[in-house]
């Protein structure tokens, strides 16, 4: 069977499509990775280790704005 080579592009085009999908994913999955490792980071150098999620969260924001400025 002969191949219809319009359909050649086409596939190339999609199988892009699903790479950028891809690279997207991991470099979502990679900020949030960073993110928590930031986390865990500031709540050592802040000592949180046995605070309430909640006060710890208020601690890192003033933490952050503080550092901001």
């Amino acid at each position: 069977m002969a191949r219809d080579w319009g359909d050649v592009g086409a596939e190339a085009g999609a199988t892009g499509a699903l790479d950028q999908e891809r690279i997207d994913a991991l470099g979502t999955r990679t900020r949030a990775e960073a993110r928590a490792q930031r986390l865990v980071a500031d709540t050592e150098r802040l000592g949180l280790y046995d605070v309430s999620p909640d006060e710890t969260r208020e601690a890192l924001k003033t933490a952050r704005k503080n550092s901001a400025g």
